[in-house]
Protein backbone atom coordinates (compact mmCIF):
# COMPACT_ATOMS: atom_id res chain seq x y z
CA UNK A 1 0.00 0.00 0.00
CA UNK A 2 0.92 3.48 -0.62
CA UNK A 3 0.92 5.45 2.78
CA UNK A 4 1.17 8.84 1.04
CA UNK A 5 -1.45 7.63 -1.04
CA UNK A 6 -3.49 6.25 1.71
CA UNK A 7 -3.00 9.96 3.87
CA UNK A 8 -4.18 11.95 0.71
CA UNK A 9 -6.71 9.69 0.19
CA UNK A 10 -8.10 10.03 3.99
CA UNK A 11 -7.33 13.49 4.20
CA UNK A 12 -9.87 14.73 1.31
CA UNK A 13 -12.38 12.36 1.66
CA UNK A 14 -12.47 14.22 5.51
CA UNK A 15 -12.19 17.21 4.00
CA UNK A 16 -15.41 16.37 1.76
CA UNK A 17 -17.90 14.83 4.46
CA UNK A 18 -17.16 17.99 6.55
CA UNK A 19 -16.99 20.62 4.22
CA UNK A 20 -17.88 21.30 1.12
CA UNK A 21 -17.14 18.02 -1.77
CA UNK A 22 -17.73 20.20 -4.57
CA UNK A 23 -14.63 22.15 -3.72
CA UNK A 24 -11.88 19.75 -4.84
CA UNK A 25 -11.13 18.41 -8.12
CA UNK A 26 -12.97 15.79 -9.78
CA UNK A 27 -10.59 12.55 -9.28
CA UNK A 28 -11.34 13.45 -5.41
CA UNK A 29 -14.81 14.05 -5.66
CA UNK A 30 -15.28 10.61 -7.09
CA UNK A 31 -13.10 9.08 -4.54
CA UNK A 32 -15.19 10.85 -1.60
CA UNK A 33 -18.08 10.06 -3.15
CA UNK A 34 -17.23 5.70 -3.21
CA UNK A 35 -15.24 5.80 0.22
CA UNK A 36 -18.03 7.48 2.02
CA UNK A 37 -21.09 5.58 -0.39
CA UNK A 38 -22.48 8.69 -1.48
CA UNK A 39 -24.16 8.34 -4.58
CA UNK A 40 -26.43 11.32 -4.78
CA UNK A 41 -22.45 12.59 -5.36
CA UNK A 42 -21.73 10.13 -8.31
CA UNK A 43 -25.40 11.19 -10.11
CA UNK A 44 -24.16 14.88 -9.23
CA UNK A 45 -21.17 14.09 -11.10
CA UNK A 46 -23.09 11.97 -13.85
CA UNK A 47 -20.65 9.26 -13.49
CA UNK A 48 -21.26 5.04 -12.45
CA UNK A 49 -19.63 3.40 -9.84
CA UNK A 50 -17.55 1.36 -12.76
CA UNK A 51 -16.67 4.67 -14.39
CA UNK A 52 -15.78 6.31 -11.20
CA UNK A 53 -13.31 4.03 -10.81
CA UNK A 54 -12.03 4.27 -13.94
CA UNK A 55 -11.50 7.65 -13.49
CA UNK A 56 -9.93 7.34 -10.12
CA UNK A 57 -7.28 4.60 -11.42
CA UNK A 58 -6.57 1.46 -9.97
CA UNK A 59 -4.04 2.66 -7.24
CA UNK A 60 -7.40 4.62 -5.30
CA UNK A 61 -9.44 2.22 -5.87
CA UNK A 62 -7.62 -0.27 -4.54
CA UNK A 63 -7.44 2.39 -1.23
CA UNK A 64 -11.49 3.14 -1.50
CA UNK A 65 -12.07 0.12 1.58
CA UNK A 66 -8.97 0.65 3.28
CA UNK A 67 -9.75 4.54 3.67
CA UNK A 68 -13.49 3.79 4.11
CA UNK A 69 -12.81 1.59 6.77
CA UNK A 70 -10.72 4.43 8.54
CA UNK A 71 -13.31 6.92 8.04
CA UNK A 72 -15.69 4.80 10.19
CA UNK A 73 -13.50 5.07 13.17
CA UNK A 74 -13.59 8.80 12.86
CA UNK A 75 -16.46 10.85 13.35
CA UNK A 76 -17.27 14.24 11.32
CA UNK A 77 -16.02 17.29 12.68
CA UNK A 78 -19.47 18.52 13.70
CA UNK A 79 -20.00 15.28 16.02
CA UNK A 80 -16.22 16.17 17.67
CA UNK A 81 -17.16 19.59 17.58
CA UNK A 82 -20.60 18.71 19.93
CA UNK A 83 -18.63 16.08 21.89
CA UNK A 84 -15.79 19.14 22.90
CA UNK A 85 -18.82 21.85 23.79
CA UNK A 86 -20.71 18.92 25.83
CA UNK A 87 -17.13 17.92 27.76
CA UNK A 88 -16.64 22.00 28.46
CA UNK A 89 -19.72 22.38 29.54
CA UNK A 90 -19.65 19.45 32.22
CA UNK A 91 -16.37 20.46 33.38
CA UNK A 92 -17.79 24.07 33.88
CA UNK A 93 -20.43 22.36 35.73
CA UNK A 94 -18.14 20.33 38.16
CA UNK A 95 -16.06 23.79 38.73
CA UNK A 96 -19.01 25.56 39.31
CA UNK A 97 -20.44 22.86 41.76
CA UNK A 98 -16.16 23.02 43.42
CA UNK A 99 -16.89 26.41 43.56
CA UNK A 100 -20.23 26.80 45.43
CA UNK A 101 -19.25 23.80 47.56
Amino acid sequence: MNSSAFRHMLAKCREARDANWRELPTRERLAAALVLSRPDWLQAENRTIPEALSCIGPQWAALVPLVAGELELDPPASVRDARRANEDWREARREEERRNG
